[in-house]
Parts: structure tokens; sequence; C-alpha cells
């Protein structure tokens, strides 16, 4: 009798050993792999939110001061246990000096602003809810005015010899009749005492205002970098100013010029409005812009290591959120301004 070929169960057993072996180094190199493309993906777009943001704060921070008053350019709240907040003036809403010299206008002396009335030597501008009255409009498409609510709004006086400025979010505006427009604001910064005897000079400077969102404890959303109010990006932590201001007009860096950076104490609340003694706003010649940028989610690979919001520029390190496995980038410049 002819004899049967074949397997035996032992080694049919052996054969399923071995590829169950071989499936699940399979499984978990493709799992490793998707993991590590997810996280790849992340990054990549982590580092593209970075690269947007940074050119147009950058863009908009090098053109501030565009026929404006010098201490008009940029305003900044420094914030001790969270983001800074940045105002830049709005050098697109003028028109080009061709197109002022065109119209004969003799407001291109680089201090333009729309004129603030009602307020006189001895007066005050602060606070929320405060409403300005500003009397004419500015120089730009006829039949718009470019206070607009949720953008930005910088007040000086442009007399002051001390270089102060202050800065609020707009919350609305109400046309006068005739011309001009009473325009409703939540200031950020202290208020502005004037000085009494000279009747001051005071002027609106339309501006772009840069935050962030950040979300309470514990409540899982994005924080999120808004400018005039509108989203420019998702996983924006952290943004710190730093601002040199050259006292002494000799174009170097010296001691006690600089206010904000790493070496200054931390959270000191030093910006131009906050100590108008030291931080001249009419010296102002650059500014130091320190972004931190995360991944939307965790690494999904529980291996990975803990990390934490970095820290820039004079914020408290208390201050950042726990650790957790999130990628981050930390971007850093320093910006000259043109027009100051």
């Amino acid at each position: 009798m002819r004899r049967q070929s074949g397997y035996t169960l032992i080694e049919l057993m052996v054969s399923a050993a071995i590829l169950g072996i071989v499936m699940i180094a399979l499984v978990q190199t493709f799992t490793s792999t998707q993991k590590t493309h997810i996280m790849v993906g992340q990054v990549t777009t982590a580092q593209q939110n970075l690269r947007l943001v940074a050119d147009l704060i950058e863009r908009d921070v090098r053109i501030s001061g565009y026929l404006v008053p010098k201490h008009a350019a940029i305003c900044t709240v420094d914030s001790l246990n969270g983001p800074d907040t940045l105002y830049v003036s709005d050098a697109d809403v003028l028109l080009s000096v061709a197109d002022l010299q065109a119209l004969n206008s003799p407001s291109i002396s680089g201090n333009l602003g729309g004129p603030i009335t009602g307020i006189g030597a001895g007066g005050s501008i602060g606070g929320t809810g405060t409403n300005i009255v500003v009397s004419e409009r500015w120089l730009d498409v006829a039949g718009t005015t470019d206070f607009g609510v949720g953008r930005g709004i910088i007040v000086v006086d442009r007399s002051d010899l001390n270089g102060r400025s202050i800065c609020g979010t707009i919350t609305a505006v109400t046309p006068n009749a005739g011309s001009g427009a009473t325009i409703r604001v939540d200031f950020a910064t202290p208020t502005l005492n004037l000085p009494g005897g000279i009747p001051p000079d005071l002027v609106a400077i339309p501006a772009h205002v840069y935050s962030i969102n950040v979300p309470a404890a514990g409540v899982n959303v994005p924080y999120q970098l808004v400018r005039d109010g509108v989203l420019v990006a998702n996983d924006v932590e952290d943004i710190q100013i730093g601002l040199f201001v050259d006292t002494d007009d000799d174009g170097v860096l010296d001691a006690g010029e600089f206010f904000g950076d790493d070496g200054s104490a931390v959270g000191d609340g030093v910006s131009l409005q906050y100590s108008p003694d030291l931080a001249d706003g009419r010296m102002l010649r650059q500014v130091k812009i320190s972004i931190v940028v995360s991944t939307e989610r965790d690494d999904p690979n529980q291996t990975a290591p803990m990390a934490q919001q970095q820290v820039t520029g004079n914020r408290n390190p208390a201050s950042v959120p726990p650790v957790d496995r999130k990628r981050r980038r930390t971007y850093s410049s320093t910006v000259r301004l043109r027009n100051v």
C-alpha cells in the first residue's frame, strides 16, 4: 500500500506559532510606522503655522509707525502668567505719500491720527468701556472708517515729551453726524493721565491687535492666535514681546534699554505704557518676538517622553500648563522698525 505524505500536528502547530509571531511583528511595525507618520504630519503642520504666524507679525511690526507719531508705532501688554498682547499701528489703512500729495493733504509729516475731542488739560483717558470722539475719519477709501469692531487702537498725545501710549480693543463704532465717530474701547493698559495747563493733542491710531485665547483648565479646546478678532492659527501657545528702546539714541544696546527679555525680572510688567520715564516710545528701535506653537494632539506613542510648554521672554515658568506628549517648536526674531 502506498504511503500518503503530509504534515504532522506538531509541524502545523509550529508553523502556526511562527506565522503568529511574524504577524504580530508586522502589526507592531505597521502601528509604529502609522504613529510616526501621524506625528510627523502634526509637527509639519505646527511648523507651517509657526512660519505663517511669524511672517505675518514680522511684516506688521516692520512697517508699523508709517506716517504716525513715533510713540504710536507699537503698544504692548506684558503679562506675568500668560501670553503678551501686541498692538501694531496699521499701515495698510493709510494712503501712500504720493496719494496724499495728490490730494494736497498737509498731513504727511508723520503725525497722522484721528484727533480726539472732549478731553482737556489735566484729564485722563483709559479703562474699559471708554467712549472717545474722533473728529475726523482716517484718509482711506471714501465713505469708510478704519476703526472697526474687534480691531486695535493706539492713543497718544502728540505733544507728550515722555513718549507714552495706551492701547485697547474697539467694541463699538458709531458714526457721528457730519464726520467722525464715537468709538468705544476696552483699554488694556493703565490710564493715561494728562498734564495740567497744556491742552493735549490726543490722536487715535488704527492698529492690529495680536492676542492668544487661552483655554480654561480642563477644557479640551486649542490655543488660538487671533488678529483683530479673527483666528489666524490654532495651537499657538505663547507670544512674548521684548522692546529695545534706545534711550541715549546711540544705536547701541546698553544696560537698561531692553524690556521684557530673558534678562529682566520674571513678569516685571515693563512695556512702553507701563514705564514712560524709562521706556520712551519715541526711542523704540527694535522689537523681539518669541512664539511657541504645539502639535494639535499628543504623540500617540505612549512611550514618547513627556514635554512642557517652553518658556520665553519674561514669563513666569510656574504659569505654563502641565506636561503632556505634544511636540513644540519655538521661534524668535528681532525686527527693526523701518518708520521709527
